[in-house]
């Protein structure tokens, strides 16, 4: 019954909020939002643990605050999946900003091929249009649908494969050329060397080789693969957040990061963006708690420690 619903969710519903104002969106989240915290339930719940692990010594009306924040940020997210076919130029460029555009255009002048790492923050896929809107050609690194139900042997049934591709054919909507995982890595090092843009995720899962970091009390297993690309083919490292603020966005591009410690320079950075908007990541650490049991290497090393179910 829950994977019907999750389907008649998906396919009427995803018209309806096509041809609906954001305004009613942005209060519909609201409304669920409200009905989740008085209701206390599972995720709700969860992202208020979260809240606790990365900020121990802050008041529980705070993490009760940023749960609520959370939960609505997740149906922002999925409203606005949901709007992907629907993007195009104007109104990608009337809805966003960026800041910090030179660090980029600086290297793309000099035909150098450079790497922008985000991380599941805020609206991440959101680089993808606001860079290709604005005519900058990039290269986003993903996964395949069923890529991570294959490396962890689970059975993809009749309904989730459904979803699967619908959201598969909506990310292809997107301004971007994706370059998948489960491909040998020399179409990434191929792009770089031609002097263009690859976009990679500093808390993805693809890897072999990992480093420990921290966020308050949450031990993160962060892959060492961009660095060692990075080094490789001589690409630098730019940190990008795409930070909601309602129904705008802006993308903010930084410096390139130092050659010889860019990913805990980049925990830096992502560290700073979860103090200013914990709402915009805790809803991925929750969705990472609920894969880890499958993963090889979680994200998140202490999990369980936060999981209530």
């Amino acid at each position: 019954m829950k994977k019907l619903i999750l389907l008649l969710f998906w396919f009427p519903f995803r018209f309806l909020v096509q041809n609906t104002p954001l305004s009613i969106g942005f209060a519909f989240a609201d409304f669920v939002s409200k009905i989740a915290s008085n209701f206390k339930g599972n995720a709700f719940k969860n992202y208020c643990r979260i809240s606790e692990a990365i900020f121990p010594d802050k008041e529980q009306d705070f993490h009760t605050k940023n749960g609520f924040k959370a939960y609505r940020n997740k149906i922002w997210d999925t409203l606005e999946f949901f709007r992907y076919p629907k993007y195009n130029k104007e109104n990608i460029l009337n809805r966003t900003e960026v800041e910090g555009e030179k660090n980029l255009t600086e290297i793309i002048k000099s035909k150098s091929g450079c790497i922008l790492l985000c991380a599941h923050f805020g609206f991440n896929q959101g680089i993808m249009p606001i860079l290709g809107y604005r005519d900058i050609k990039i290269n986003q690194l993903a996964a395949r649908p069923y890529t991570w139900h294959h490396l962890v042997k689970r059975k993809i049934g009749l309904i989730d494969r459904t979803i699967m591709n619908l959201k598969d054919s909506y990310e292809k909507k997107l301004p971007a050329n994706f370059i998948y995982i489960d491909n040998f890595i020399r179409p990434v090092i191929e792009v770089l060397r031609n002097g263009e843009i690859v976009v990679f995720a500093f808390d993805g899962r693809a890897g072999n080789k990992w480093i420990e970091t921290k966020i308050g009390n949450l031990v993160l297993n962060i892959s060492k693969g961009v660095e060692s690309i990075s080094k490789f083919t001589n690409s630098p490292i730019l940190p990008c957040f795409v930070i909601r603020n309602g129904k705008t966005y802006k993308l903010v591009i930084h410096k390139k990061l130092d050659k010889e410690t860019p990913l805990q320079d980049f925990n830096n950075i992502l560290a700073s963006y979860i103090e200013m908007y914990p709402e915009q990541y805790i809803p991925f650490l929750y969705e990472s708690i609920k894969r880890a049991p499958f993963d090889e290497t979680p994200l998140i090393k202490n999990w369980r420690e936060l999981s209530t179910s």
